[in-house]
């Protein structure tokens, strides 16, 4: 691990002037704590440029106090070098005698400082660590208390629920026009399942296609709904073998337009409208499922973005929701 390199004053303007004219070009704090140590670079008043090291900090106490900085409690040393050979010696009077003479091996600066580096980035590495720990945990707090709320609010609403399901059962057996199914599942959205929070009319997917409406999930990706009737078939016995029923054709071909205009126009969605449908589902609600669920299931392991749910399946979703809210 190496110190991270400073950026060169190459513009040769000081970072700073001394109040008696010495400039400082560069400055490296190597120690900051109580006792500071840095390494300059500068040129004094005689315009000669040198390289510095300067240790200040807060007299030890009991020191005797003798000129006018120690006088305020505080103290400063310094070791100034002019010419590369100057550093050239110390570094070699460092390596072959101090070195040895107080048991420091030749690579030990370097290994202090990298043990200093790995120390400074442990201790941001834990404070850091304990920064997301703590918001980690706010976070799960909220969580735990939106999803608490979330489910409180469904229970309290089963009584109301109940009762929307039976007249979604009624409707369902009746023989309505498109627009009453398309309202009344916009409205009560939650028939979908949980995942989806709100429900509002579509907006035109391209010049002439419009979808009934969209239904946006707790992530705030929107999926595509289709409605046909519940009389509308889904699929036609033919001979020995069951064909898509002409309606689910119909909504087949439009959904796909639906999907390609909004997977091809993701970026002027968003823009335009800040409603994100990246990758979008569709889903196609149509006829009952009598004796051909199997098929339905075997036509959605096909379908991919696409998935064809019948009124019959959306009743037993509701169901399941209300059950379990009632337990």
């Amino acid at each position: 691990m190496k110190l991270k390199q400073p950026q060169i004053n190459k513009s040769e303007k000081p970072i700073k002037t001394l109040p008696w004219g010495e400039k400082v070009f560069l400055e490296i704090p190597i120690f900051k704590y109580r006792n500071q140590l840095l390494a300059r670079y500068g040129e004094n008043v005689e315009g000669r440029k040198y390289i510095e090291f300067s240790k200040f900090g807060p007299l030890p106490a009991g020191a005797k106090r003798s000129s006018s900085k120690q006088q305020s409690g505080t103290y400063s040393q310094r070791l100034r070098i002019y010419k590369p050979h100057h550093w050239g010696t110390i570094k070699h009077v460092c390596e072959t005698t101090l070195f040895p003479a107080i048991g420091w091996s030749k690579n030990s600066s370097q290994t202090q400082i990298e043990l200093s580096v790995l120390q400074k980035l442990t201790k941001q590495i834990k404070s850091k660590s304990e920064e997301l720990a703590e918001k980690k945990k706010v976070i799960t707090e909220l969580m735990n208390n939106i999803s608490f709320y979330r489910d409180q609010n469904i229970k309290n609403r089963v009584p109301e629920f109940t009762e929307i399901l039976k007249e979604f059962k009624k409707i369902v057996g009746e023989n309505h026009k498109e627009s009453v199914y398309q309202k009344f599942l916009k409205n009560h959205f939650w028939i979908f399942g949980l995942e989806y929070v709100s429900a509002k009319s579509q907006k035109q997917a391209g010049a002439k296609n419009r979808p009934d409406f969209s239904l946006e999930r707790y992530d705030k990706f929107r999926d595509i709904v289709e409605i046909k009737r519940p009389h509308d078939e889904v699929f036609v016995k033919k001979a020995n073998r069951y064909h898509q029923g002409q309606k689910l054709k119909e909504a087949l071909a439009e959904v796909m337009d639906y999907v390609d205009y909004f997977l091809t126009h993701i970026n002027d969605e968003i823009v335009e409208f800040g409603e994100t449908y990246y990758k979008p589902r569709a889903i196609i609600v149509i006829g009952r499922t009598k004796e051909f669920g199997e098929k339905v299931r075997q036509l959605n392991s096909f379908l991919h973005r696409i998935e064809v749910v019948t009124y019959d399946e959306l009743i037993e979703r509701a169901e399941k929701i209300i059950e379990f809210y009632q337990k």
